[in-house]
C-alpha cells in the first residue's frame, strides 16, 4: 500500500512538472522543453497502470478523483498551447500567401 501511495505522489510530482514545462513551452524552446514534457506523460501513464495492476480496478476510481483536476488543467494547457501554434501558422501562411504575391507583381513589373 505504501509503494502504491508513493507512485501516487510520484504521478503528482510528473504532473506538476508537465504543468510546468507547458508554462514554459514557447516557439523557441519547443525543442528543449515538450521532449521532457513528453517523457513525463509517459511516466505517468507507466505509474497508472503499474497502481491499477497492483491495486485492482477499486483503485483506479480514487486515482481517477485525485488526478482528474491536475490532467484536466494539462490537457487546457495543450489546448491553448495547439491554438497559439495554430494562429501562429495561421499567421505564416498568410505572410507567405503575401510575399508570394508582391513577387508576382515584382516579375509582372518587370515584363
Amino acid at each position: 500500500m505504501i509503494e502504491q501511495q508513493n507512485k501516487i505522489k510520484q504521478m503528482h510530482q510528473h504532473l506538476f512538472q508537465i504543468g510546468e514545462s507547458l508554462d514554459k513551452l514557447t516557439f523557441d524552446s519547443f525543442d528543449a522543453v515538450f521532449p521532457a514534457a513528453f517523457t513525463a506523460i509517459k511516466k505517468v501513464n507507466q505509474l497508472r497502470s503499474e497502481v491499477i495492476a497492483g491495486s485492482g480496478e477499486n483503485s483506479n476510481k480514487i486515482l481517477e478523483k485525485e488526478l482528474f483536476v491536475e490532467a484536466k488543467q494539462i490537457e487546457r494547457k495543450f489546448d491553448n498551447i495547439i491554438r497559439v501554434f495554430l494562429d501562429e501558422e495561421k499567421r505564416l501562411e498568410k505572410e507567405l500567401h503575401s510575399t508570394l504575391q508582391n513577387k508576382k507583381l515584382t516579375v509582372y513589373r518587370k515584363v
